[in-house]
């Protein structure tokens, strides 16, 4: 059974007293969101932190809240040894709890803050999002086309219709365009977006549950893609990397092209091995020029 210290000190397995009234005033503003009682809500708080003692309760309370950055070895294996979704989503917040609670008391802001920033942290590279983003984008550009054609067809169409639509038959303006089409049936084929939105941005809460991992990947790695191919495009355009590229005698540019333009490519790079050559030259790129960020 869970005790309270005395005196704000703390014994054992024991919250802080000074811990229990923010405590227990975040209860009563989850219980407004919820509906569930306050009282409930504590109550499943405290036998969440019994079930996990041997975590919660592993050491003395600091003095105050310690600023730490990263969620660390120990509290990661802690959240990462649950057994589902939703056990995850218990450990991460105990370990928000843990973090937060001092013999000074419980901070419910900082509480709140890390239960956002580490839970979305994790979601960052998630192929959801960015597929919504490039959702949005694309159905802007169709809008935009519809009315600048439209207004094209009347007897006097503005100028800055006729100047739009000069500008969309360049070269450089068209496979500009196809490539947000490309990124888009990326994300949500080889990313696992395809049908998927979410508003909630906590891999915790993912409301796909044990997909959330595969989401994360896919993001991860069609983003991956997404930047080496472009690398190389710059490489093309501009000759940024002309002195990497020269430095390999042996090496043949045109062996790792991949057209950001076609998706049939891509696809087709992916299964001749194009991708992964030209991710792994990106990668060692990436190495020589970063290097402290690449150790």
């Amino acid at each position: 059974m869970l005790i309270v210290g005395v005196g704000g000190r703390v014994v054992g397995k024991k919250l802080p007293k000074r811990a229990v009234k923010p405590l227990l005033q975040h209860c009563v503003e989850l219980s407004k969101e919820s509906g569930k009682p306050a009282k409930q809500i504590f109550k499943e708080i405290l036998e969440l932190m019994e079930k996990h003692k041997d975590y919660f309760f592993n050491k003395r309370w600091p003095e105050t809240r310690k600023i730490q950055l990263g969620l660390g070895e120990e509290n990661s294996a802690f959240i990462e040894a649950g057994k589902n979704v939703e056990d995850r989503l218990e450990r991460f917040t105990l370990f928000c709890f843990k973090r937060n609670i001092s013999v000074e008391g419980f901070d419910v802001d900082r509480f709140k803050g890390d239960y956002e920033f580490y839970g979305g942290r994790e979601c960052r590279r998630c192929s959801v999002p960015k597929a919504m983003g490039l959702r949005e984008n694309t159905e802007l550009l169709k809008s935009r086309w519809k009315e600048r054609w439209e207004d094209l067809k009347r007897e006097k169409p503005s100028w800055l219709s006729i100047e739009m639509a000069k500008h969309d038959k360049k070269p450089e303006a068209i496979r500009q365009n196809k490539t947000y089409f490309v990124k888009l049936r990326l994300y949500e084929e080889f990313g696992g977006a395809k049908g998927k939105s979410c508003d909630v941005r906590n891999k915790y809460k993912c409301p796909y549950g044990e997909l959330s991992e595969d989401l994360i990947t896919g993001g991860y790695t069609v983003e991956g893609m997404i930047n080496a191919m472009e690398w190389y495009d710059q490489n093309q355009k501009w000759g940024f990397h002309d002195d990497f590229f020269s430095g390999d005698e042996k090496f043949d540019e045109e062996s790792i092209r991949v057209d950001l333009a076609s998706f049939h490519d891509v696809k087709e790079a992916v299964s001749d091995r194009r991708m992964a050559k030209l991710v792994n030259k990106y990668i060692e790129y990436m190495k020589m020029r970063y290097p402290e960020d690449y150790t």
